[in-house]
């Protein structure tokens, strides 16, 4: 599936980890040997005293990732990482407390449900967009004896930590209070900041020549895990080229490719080539591409391509980090962290939680926490381009966040409306009307483009 736009705008395995140690002694290692975190825990010993005196509820974790793998470099790895922090915090360390499981085929989900159901782990970390779409089927399924999986879960007394993905109204309603919280992240407004500052670093690169001030996003699928960078950040270049009208960039095709797949082939490597040749920065949203546009850009020997990161720093894990402008970041490690250590305290009142009551409490109640910016749930990573460039770049990436939160406390209650940034549906209709398109109008080119995706303006 491809955005259209008219001419006219811009032109089944198992792991058990017995500590975060072991888990990271055998990832990739930096230049001067150190191993490479995806997940930044310095904040986490601030929590040390208060995780000493508690009253806990303890659990038993599992980690299943859709169609990916725990040591992805990325979205699952920094999770797994805090995971494995929380739990050696609160010294737990033997295989039995929490392990993760990788699937390979979207049909295999509900067969792991089940089976989670069957043992004893009671919070279950689901990642991934393709369980909002088994996970619903599997609450109204019944076992041997009649009885509802939704019912199955309370009785159980599992909690469900869905990341980057939610359930429908009627659906989460299946689910008894204090067992389910979904924790979405508002990539859009990170990747405004990442869309309007490479936009101005490209004008500082080549003042001069219109043709290389090129961008090109594309996406692994149209789901709105995947549009929602892409939203923001042409939402970010459209603010950018409306501000300097006589240094704009332009995106190099009139077609944005949303639905490329998540896994390297040969039909990847060429679009990816073609777009890197006459592109000067890309945007790649599906997963495992990334390192594909790495070595394109590599293979390309000109040292003025660049590319930006999604869900984590990527300039941490890919070589040479310089082809990094920057990476629009879910804090994924942080808020799982966090989320994990609140509800092991017991917490009543977490801005990590929102309004998610655990069952173990008063009033229990399932939660829906989105948030951006202004909660520390994303975020763009420092720029990690050649030195030469480095300081201009950081401090475009600095003015676009601190532009963007000064919008947030001049218009709090309509600066993504102020800003031209679209919204994305969480709740009621988004899983039964996922086509639903939007238009978004760009500056005075009286151009629109038709958003097939979970978004409204």
């Amino acid at each position: 599936m491809n955005f259209k736009k008219s001419l006219l705008f811009l032109t089944g395995t198992i792991s058990t980890v017995a500590s975060v140690a072991t888990f990271v002694s055998c990832g990739e290692t930096d230049k001067e040997g150190k191993i490479i975190r995806i997940f930044d825990n310095s904040f986490v010993k601030d929590r040390q005293a208060e995780i000493e005196k508690a009253k806990n509820f303890d659990f038993n974790t599992v980690l299943l990732t859709a169609g990916g793998t725990v040591q992805d470099k990325s979205f699952n790895q920094s999770i797994w990482e805090a995971v494995l922090e929380h739990y050696d915090q609160i010294e737990k360390t033997t295989n039995l407390d929490r392990v993760s499981q990788e699937t390979n085929n979207q049909s295999e989900l509900i067969g792991k449900y089940k089976n989670f159901l069957n043992g004893n782990k009671n919070v279950w970390i689901l990642t991934g967009f393709q369980q909002g779409q088994e996970f619903p089927k599997f609450l109204k399924q019944t076992d041997s004896n009649g009885k509802k999986y939704s019912d199955l879960l309370a009785e159980k007394k599992v909690i469900i930590v869905a990341v980057d993905w939610d359930l429908s109204k009627e659906d989460k309603d299946l689910i008894k209070a204090g067992h389910f919280i979904s924790l979405l992240y508002k990539t859009e407004e990170a990747g405004f900041i990442a869309g309007y500052a490479s936009s101005k670093f490209l004008a500082y690169k080549f003042p001069n020549d219109e043709a290389k001030r090129t961008i090109a996003p594309f996406g692994g699928g149209h789901g709105a895990g995947v549009t929602d960078f892409i939203a923001g950040f042409l939402a970010g270049i459209a603010k950018y080229n409306n501000d300097n009208p006589t240094a704009k960039v332009t995106i190099s095709d009139n077609n944005i490719n949303i639905d490329t797949g998540f896994i390297s082939n040969d039909k990847t490597a060429t679009f990816i080539n073609g777009i890197v040749n006459k592109s000067s920065l890309v945007l790649p949203v599906a997963g495992s591409l990334t390192s594909s546009v790495v070595d394109a850009i590599k293979k390309s020997n000109k040292d003025t391509k660049y590319l930006i990161g999604v869900d984590t720093d990527q300039s941490k894990i890919f070589s040479p980090a310089t082809v990094f402008f920057t990476s629009i970041e879910k804090h994924l490690g942080r808020t799982i962290y966090q989320v994990l250590t609140d509800i092991w305290l017991k917490k009543e009142d977490s801005k990590f939680l929102g309004s998610f009551r655990s069952f173990k409490l008063t009033n229990p109640a399932n939660a829906t926490v989105y948030k951006g910016i202004s909660d520390d749930f994303v975020g763009v990573s420092n720029s990690t381009v050649a030195d030469a460039d480095k300081v201009k770049a950081q401090e475009f990436l600095n003015e676009a966040t601190a532009d963007f939160k000064k919008q947030i406390q001049a218009n709090p209650t309509n600066y993504k409306s102020v800003l031209g940034i679209p919204t994305m549906l969480i709740n009621d209709n988004d899983a039964k009307d996922n086509e639903k398109a939007s238009l978004f109008h760009f500056d005075n080119w009286q151009t629109y483009w038709a958003f097939h995706s979970r978004f409204i303006n």
